[in-house]
């Protein structure tokens, strides 16, 4: 299957075309958090023990950065396509479990 296939396979196995614009907006921000999620704990992995201090302060940190996805993409530009991969396994397996 295509990956230019899997994000309209996987709207229409999970309906989203059905849903309010209000509901496909707070559905898109779950999956997104997931995808970061699981990006950010894939991103844990490849880090030595001060690098995982220094996340967790800028992650805690209160901020005036305003995009602090865009500030991690800018401190671990390897996040970038950890993120990519994330969303493509994601949804592979919707359409494998799903479809």
């Amino acid at each position: 299957m295509e990956t230019e296939e899997l994000p309209q396979r996987v709207a229409t196995i999970l309906g989203v075309e059905k849903m309010t614009k209000d509901e496909q907006q707070a559905f898109l921000d779950r999956v997104g958090m997931l995808i970061i999620d699981s990006s950010i704990n894939r991103l844990l992995l490849t880090l030595n023990e001060e690098e995982v201090s220094q996340l967790e302060k800028y992650v805690t940190a209160d901020s005036e950065v305003k995009d602090t996805f865009s500030g991690l993409l800018d401190l671990y530009p390897q996040l970038e396509s950890i993120v990519q991969e994330e969303a493509i396994a994601f949804q592979t397996e919707t359409v494998e479990v799903m479809g």
